[in-house]
């Protein structure tokens, strides 16, 4: 018998966002398994006050801590923005609480936001009738992505929002190493476009789901040739910060207070860090590390811009008349209630990255600045509510 722990390694592999409609590729989670969902209490006015980047930090500051926690062990994840939603094997349960604890305490301490953790064990959301299913979306050798359908997901937000099933507070918090957490980038603006994070939800009571989403993702794929790409990173356009504002939010997130003296020792070294970082990049320096040259075209291949957790979740690159153009193929689709969406618009893409290994070894979440996924799930659930209504 195969021991479950290591279902989400022996997935297979899709290698498209198209391919999400193939049901072949994908299996159930297994009912050992437990999922947790974190996000951000008052995001929303966060964002107001222009505080969006500390905001994926901390989302993706979840993903960080428990893969540093749990070492060479895979799970899967998606990151949401304001947080991230991750499953792992009971077994793991206590000890994945205890850092989401210490995060929690963490997040409190540095920016004054509360980040809320809740869980629920797959046996019970099969009670309520919902499945997870998985397959695993490679964009490289090093780097492939969760992608989830079958309700579960949904199903186990509402109950721990709910309040009837989450988190104990008991658990003893445990400091969140996180190693490999990076924010050294600019904001990345597009050339003579607009960055779009997207929501697309399919609720249609008349056609298949799969239907649905290939019909979105088909008016996609003609408005992206038309583009040359939706991809929201550009080499040209890549730029290491030099921001002390940025270098900070770094700092503070890996550096716990009151160590002034490691806050400022860190500090010290981000910069240099940077700074050659420019120099090796401009160069095409090869060091024990990788070849600087090549980092780029690996951050870009290794950017999380399409992803599916039982809706479309994407950040592309458009331009503002073929941005208009989706929004009235998704009215219209929402208009049949057959989906609902949310959209962020914005003049930049930004970046929070997760380096296990500057050789090929790195991932980056991306999301549309001031607001992004957050602001756009607004507009998402207000549309849902109305359904629901």
């Amino acid at each position: 018998m195969t021991d479950s722990k290591s279902f989400y390694t022996n997935l297979p592999f899709i290698h498209t966002i198209e391919e999400i409609g193939m049901d072949e590729y994908f299996r159930e989670l297994p009912e050992d398994w437990v999922i947790i969902i974190t996000d951000i209490k008052g995001s929303t006015k966060a964002i107001q006050e222009g505080r969006y980047r500390q905001v994926n930090t901390i989302g993706a500051s979840v993903i960080a801590a428990v893969k540093n926690r749990l070492g060479n062990l895979e799970f899967p994840f998606v990151f949401g923005g304001d947080g991230a939603t991750l499953l792992v094997h009971r077994d793991f349960l206590e000890e994945v609480l205890s850092v989401l604890h210490g995060l929690k305490e963490q997040s409190a301490l540095v920016y004054k936001l509360e980040l809320r953790v809740g869980y629920i064990y797959y046996s019970e959301v099969l009670k309520r009738g919902a499945k997870v299913m998985i397959s695993k979306m490679k964009y490289s050798d090093f780097f492939y992505q969760a992608v989830f359908k079958g309700g579960g997901l949904e199903t186990a937000e509402t109950i721990i929002k709910s309040g009837s099933y989450s988190q104990s507070k008991t658990e003893t918090p445990v400091k969140a190493d996180l190693t490999g957490l990076e924010c050294r980038w600019e904001d990345i603006k597009p050339p003579g476009g607009e960055v779009v994070a997207m929501l697309v939800k399919c609720v249609s009571r008349t056609l298949p789901e799969s239907d649905v989403y290939m019909s979105v993702l088909a008016f996609l794929k003609e408005l992206e040739e038309e583009e040359e790409g939706f991809h929201p990173i550009k080499n040209a356009r890549l730029k290491l910060t030099l921001s002390i504002r940025r270098f900070l939010n770094e700092t503070n997130a890996r550096v716990m207070p009151p160590a002034m003296l490691r806050k400022i020792a860190y500090l010290a070294n981000l910069v240099y860090a940077v700074i050659m970082g420019k120099i090796l990049m401009r160069f095409n320096v090869s060091t024990s590390q990788t070849n600087w040259g090549e980092y780029k075209k690996y951050l870009i291949i290794n950017t999380d811009y399409r992803k599916f957790d039982e809706m479309l979740r994407m950040v592309i690159s458009i331009k503002e008349e073929k941005r208009k153009r989706l929004e009235n193929f998704l009215e219209s689709l929402y208009q049949r209630g057959h989906i609902v969406y949310g959209m962020h618009i914005s003049e930049k893409a930004q970046l929070t990255c997760l380096v296990s290994k500057y050789e090929k070894d790195h991932i980056h979440f991306v999301d549309a600045a001031g607001g992004g996924y957050t602001s756009a799930a607004v507009q998402l659930k207000q549309q849902l509510k109305g359904i629901i209504n």
